[in-house]
């Protein structure tokens, strides 16, 4: 089978602590241990307690999660904040497009994508705090320019 599948681990803003591409024919539960796996031996997830899974998920993977890790697990509808995340990731055309034959390499795009939407948000953050109109106006009155 062609194409790519993505697993992502994302908080409830849908800001991506984790990422995982393989080939479109893996099954989502070996996908799902694969992310988690590597998420783990990262330390990204050390402070999550519970897990909230698609129902696609439910079965031999719950299991998998609950025993070495020891998280809950709940099967919810929540899937619209995966999906959110993965809308604004099509913002990107790198990622839009299936081009890349390194499958670490689309992940690194991934992560690239999140780092020019936290930024983004804190600009507009920065930009609400400072009540600044325009990027110049926010960078002449941010402390580290005066």
């Amino acid at each position: 089978m062609w194409g790519r599948k993505r697993w992502v681990a994302v908080d409830s803003a849908g800001l991506i602590h984790a990422a995982a591409v393989r080939a479109a024919d893996m099954p989502e539960g070996e996908g799902g241990r694969a992310l988690l796996r590597q998420a783990v031996e990262l330390g990204r997830l050390q402070r999550v307690a519970t897990v909230w899974m698609d129902g696609g998920y439910a079965g031999g993977f719950e299991a998998w999660v609950r025993e070495p890790l020891g998280w809950q697990m709940e099967v919810v509808l929540r899937r619209w904040i995966v999906e959110r995340t993965f809308a604004w990731l099509g913002w990107y055309q790198r990622l839009s497009e299936d081009d890349a034959f390194v499958l670490e390499r689309r992940v690194r795009w991934i992560d690239l994508a999140m780092v020019h939407i936290v930024v983004r948000r804190l600009e507009l953050r920065l930009e609400q705090m400072f009540n600044c109109k325009t990027r110049s106006q926010l960078v002449h009155r941010l402390p580290i320019f005066a």
